[in-house]
């Protein structure tokens, strides 16, 4: 499969949105006190995302040949992994792992001195 990964924009804020938001619900809800599950999911809105990604975080997405996103890494302040998901079809592929590895290349190429918080 032909895959993509570059840098998100705010454009790209809805298409992560639909990919975090149900993998949220299912993996790391059940885990998780139920009464911070609303403060959660909407912390990964469309509308936060492209707050995101204007502001102090760097996001890379991954597309397929038809340009839908099928992961996504977020750091904040290239210091903090915020984000890291790729689609259920996509798992076990090291996709996860690319992301993961750029993300780091350009934390570390923006000052980052090798420290990073998860």
């Amino acid at each position: 499969m032909n895959i993509t990964i570059r840098e998100a924009t705010r454009n790209d804020a809805e298409q992560i949105s639909q990919l975090i938001v149900p993998l949220t619900q299912k993996f790391v809800c059940p885990t998780w006190d139920e009464s911070v599950h609303h403060i959660v999911l909407n912390s990964m809105s469309a509308e936060k995302i492209a707050e995101y990604i204007a502001s102090n975080y760097y996001y890379l997405v991954a597309e397929d040949q038809n340009q839908q996103v099928i992961g996504v890494g977020g750091i904040r302040d290239f210091a903090h992994l915020y984000h890291l998901f790729v689609k259920e079809d996509h798992q076990g592929q090291g996709l996860s792992s690319q992301l993961w590895r750029q993300l780091m290349s350009i934390a570390l190429t923006n000052g980052n001195s090798g420290s990073f918080r998860f």
